[in-house]
């Protein structure tokens, strides 16, 4: 029979069991919580060591893991817009004036970059005239600007790497458009002067001399009809600079026929011209064309004079002679040679038009491949 020692002992070891086994489900059930959440038990706060004795191990702070640092995040961000991330390069800002040295509105300007490689690229600018910035590559840029009424600028721009840019600064000078138009006057071979100076259209052009600039406008010739008179007219259209006065000139070729004043505010400027005066300035010219030796050229295809403003006289296919070109009206004065031969090879050469007709001259040039890309 046992005793009642035993029985006490035998109930306090089966109660401790049962705590244990109480605690133990308790401990595992915070630990699948606390995995579950993916979390970490913060610790809790230790004390201050006394008086600058070390802390404890489990007190020090921690270096953070791998996992507690992204390093990625700031690539992220980098790339979270649009925004091409360019080359290394300078930064171009520029400024659009108009003549009196004042920003225009630039919101209806047009700025285009073209670069080194061929790139292109097109830039807006504000209401003060401002564009940019814009990144370039290292190498020489052309930088264009444009508006509405006003004449264009451009500039070459040397970009360096790791050297800043000046602000570039393009100027825009309001333009108005003038038009000068050409009238045939005089008897005429049939009465009609137009038919006389029509055969005239490919040789004549206009140049424009503009008061306080140093450089003149060229241009040849258009046609098109008068709807009140039904005449044909031949015109130039050039923009001139606002309240600044011109010379028109008229030339044959290379040579001065006549020329008109023009004023600051004009906009329309009609001349008249008689087709014999041109006619009688005309000679005949023959051309013998001949290698650097001396001896004449073979297989020529193609002879034509030209001059500035796009004027251009062609002797088409020699013929039978190829080593010769006739021209039967040609103007007298400086003109450039161009010569092309049946293989393609080509050369050209300055002369000069004697006054005198018949005119019969001999030319030495050299006929070579042409470069190709």
């Amino acid at each position: 029979m046992a005793s009642p020692a035993g029985s006490a002992r035998r109930g306090a070891r089966g109660r401790a069991l049962v705590l244990a086994l109480v605690v133990c489900a308790l401990a595992l059930a915070a630990l699948v919580a606390i995995l579950s959440r993916g979390g970490v038990p913060a610790r809790p706060p230790t004390a201050a060591p006394h008086d600058g004795a070390p802390a404890p191990a489990e007190a020090r702070a921690e270096p953070p893991t791998t996992n507690d640092v992204d390093h990625g995040a700031g690539e992220r961000a980098a790339l979270a817009d649009d925004t091409p991330i360019a080359p290394a390069g300078p930064l171009l800002r520029g400024l659009l004036l108009g003549e009196d040295g004042v920003p225009i509105d630039g919101r209806t300007a047009r700025v285009t970059l073209r670069g080194p490689l061929g790139q292109w690229l097109e830039l807006g600018a504000d209401a003060q005239g401002r564009f940019g910035p814009q990144r370039l590559v290292a190498g020489t840029w052309s930088v264009s600007a444009s508006s509405s009424g006003r004449r264009g600028a451009s500039r070459e721009v040397e970009a360096r790497e790791d050297t800043p840019l000046d602000p570039l600064r393009l100027v825009l000078p309001r333009v108005r458009l003038l038009e000068v138009c050409l009238l045939a006057v005089g008897p005429g071979s049939d009465g009609n002067p137009n038919d006389d100076l029509e055969g005239f259209e490919r040789l004549l052009s206009l140049r424009l001399s503009v008061a306080g600039e140093a450089s003149a406008m060229q241009a040849g010739l258009s046609q098109h009809r008068n709807p009140s008179s039904g005449d044909r007219q031949w015109f130039a259209r050039f923009e001139v600079p606002q309240a600044r006065s011109a010379t028109a000139e008229l030339l044959l070729g290379g040579e001065f026929v006549l020329q008109w004043p023009i004023g600051p505010e004009q906009s329309e400027l009609v001349v008249s011209v008689d087709p014999r005066d041109l006619a009688a300035r005309l000679v005949e010219l023959e051309l013998a064309l001949v290698g650097a030796q001396g001896q004449p050229l073979a297989n020529v295809s193609h002879v034509l004079l030209t001059w500035a403003g796009g004027v251009h006289l062609s002797a088409g296919q020699p013929g039978p002679e190829p080593a010769r070109a006739h021209f039967e009206a040609c103007p007298p004065g400086p003109a450039r040679l161009r010569v092309v031969d049946v293989d393609g090879r080509r050369g050209e050469v300055d002369l000069f038009v004697p006054y005198a007709s018949p005119a019969r001259l001999e030319v030495a040039l050299e006929l070579v491949e042409p470069a190709r890309d």
